[in-house]
């Protein structure tokens, strides 16, 4: 999956060693380490045209390729303070803010704590924007269904395809990454307890393998499409999906499929993504009362914090809730009890 890796951006040696770190100790992805390369670039950037006393000759992109050590080490808490006040007054939302502090963050954290360079962290103290964080978008049941249907409707030469990926996002919680990875021998038949069946072993952020052991609608849709899966061009390819030219399926030809059928199963194609399917994937598993510590292994999440945006629960569920409260009952239960108490007293009277 190396040609999808986004190169992080030129950066000076003193980032640069925390880029390399970052892939080759932390073992984060090169995407993961570009999205670092730009916020780093931009809080130095505002530092090096926004402190006099680190100005530097030059356009902001030059300045930056020459920060030093030296420089580094003279930043302290105001400037990751007047860092966060220019991002607010540019308009970038909390969340945005939060996390590009936390890209700043991690990079004085190593400086401070993994090479020793810097003898104080000016990020320490520094609080984070606060932000609500937006519940996560999913499809019903029927919206599922609904996607389903218009994909067996269609007369694209590529349904059995697309019907198997959209079958394993919103079943199996696959990012598209994963989807795109996915090579024919990452699909191998199992035997437990005496039953058959397929897992498919999936390659996630970081280079982590997880398996996933797949229902019987994704099974199904496999073997239909492994029976049409077109040759591919290169002999070599053992990309499960091929595109029409015969090569591994790209991220945007994904998205284009997936937005394309979206809009005819009637859904909010302008609302909806791959990663929406995703979200309906792990939703399905919390209303199946799957615990939540599965559901962060099957998603391959690496902290549990991340897999708690899904605790929510539908609002039929809550509306449930709510109206079955106990308290009432117990109420009418105890009025029922008086009234026969008194019922028999008058009656013995």
């Amino acid at each position: 999956m190396t040609q999808y890796h986004k190169q992080p951006v030129p950066a000076p040696p003193v980032v640069q060693d925390f880029l390399s770190y970052l892939v080759g100790i932390k073992n984060k992805s090169r995407n993961t380490a570009y999205e670092y390369s730009i916020d780093l670039r931009a809080f130095f950037e505002f530092y090096l045209t926004h402190n006099k006393n680190a100005a530097k000759d030059g356009s902001p992109e030059e300045a930056y390729l020459h920060l030093t050590v030296a420089d580094v080490q003279n930043i302290d808490r105001i400037d990751i303070a007047d860092y966060l006040y220019y991002m607010s007054n540019k308009g970038l939302a909390p969340a945005t803010r939060a996390r590009k502090l936390a890209a700043v963050r991690a990079y004085f954290d190593y400086m401070c704590y993994k090479t020793y360079r810097l003898e104080d962290n000016p990020c320490e103290m520094v609080e984070s924007p606060a932000f609500k964080r937006k519940l996560p978008v999913f499809l019903t049941e029927e919206d599922c269904v609904e996607l389903l249907e218009a994909i067996r409707r269609s007369l694209d030469k590529n349904a059995a395809r697309d019907y198997l990926i959209i079958t394993l996002f919103m079943c199996c919680g696959l990012r598209i990454d994963e989807l795109v990875g996915i090579n024919v021998g990452d699909i191998r038949p199992y035997q437990e307890g005496g039953a058959d069946g397929l897992q498919l072993v999936v390659t996630g952020k970081g280079s982590k393998q997880r398996t996933i052991y797949l229902p019987e609608l994704c099974i199904e849709a496999y073997n239909v499409y492994a029976a049409k899966r077109p040759e591919p061009k290169d002999p070599k390819e053992k990309a499960l999906f091929i595109s029409q030219k015969g090569q591994r399926l790209s991220h945007r030809a994904i998205e284009r499929m997936v937005k394309k059928y979206f809009a005819k199963a009637n859904l909010d194609a302008a609302r909806l993504s791959p990663h929406k399917l995703r979200h309906t994937a792990a939703t399905n598993m919390l209303n199946a009362n799957t615990d939540i510590r599965v559901i962060q292994q099957a998603l391959g999440h690496e902290t549990l914090q991340t897999t708690q945006i899904y605790t929510h629960v539908s609002n039929a569920s809550l509306r449930e809730a709510f109206l079955n409260n106990s308290l009432a009952q117990r109420l009418n239960e105890r009025e029922e009890q008086d009234s026969e108490q008194h019922d028999s007293e008058q009656h013995e009277n």
